[in-house]
């Protein structure tokens, strides 16, 4: 009965599940909802991961935007800081995705918004194996590692010149060329 009872306050909570004394519990209409879930990756459609992927370069581009505006001293620091464990790793022919990740979350920090902090570590949790293959892919490709690490730097030297629209291109370049290093059609935002 306690599991029970438990599952039903989550699904209650989450906003699929509406109760009422003496009429029992119903399904809610889908769209009234409170969480958001992602499928696995292993089981979304090519067509759904390159989705996906549109996703994080509309949330990120803007991210690293309020980033290059709001950014402090310690954000800088910190960026810095992944930006030379990832040129270890390539240097190394290692794999780079924690500091790759770390990279990606302090810039949601230095965003200043925690609605974007949460969703970006929740978004990146999901796509951590994802930004393992690609570096690993990248590493065996001749150049490919230097080339992401320059997209990297780009990001980070237009937030550290509180470059705005600077930091939007880098990220929108930079999350677009991983998508299409993976075989995924993205629409192209750079510039746009």
């Amino acid at each position: 009965r306690t599991v029970i009872r438990e599952a039903l306050a989550r699904l209650k909570y989450d906003g699929l599940l509406d109760t009422r004394q003496g009429r029992g519990a119903s399904v809610t209409n889908i769209n009234m909802r409170n969480t958001f879930r992602l499928e696995a990756i292993g089981d979304i459609s090519k067509r759904k991961f390159g989705h996906l992927m549109e996703l994080r370069v509309i949330v990120e581009s803007d991210t690293a935007s309020l980033a290059a505006l709001r950014r402090k001293d310690s954000n800088i620091r910190r960026l810095k800081s992944c930006l030379d464990f990832m040129d270890d790793a390539v240097s190394n022919k290692e794999d780079g995705s924690e500091p790759d990740l770390e990279f990606h979350k302090e810039i949601a920090r230095a965003s200043g918004n925690p609605y974007l902090i949460e969703f970006i570590q929740f978004l990146n949790g999901r796509l951590k194996e994802v930004i393992k293959i690609s570096r690993a892919q990248a590493n065996v490709i001749h150049g490919m590692s230097e080339a992401v690490q320059k997209e990297h730097v780009a990001i980070f030297n237009a937030i550290v010149d509180n470059d705005f629209a600077g930091a939007r291109k880098a990220m929108v370049r930079h999350i677009t060329n991983t998508s299409r290093g993976l075989g995924l059609d993205v629409t192209d935002l750079v510039g746009k």
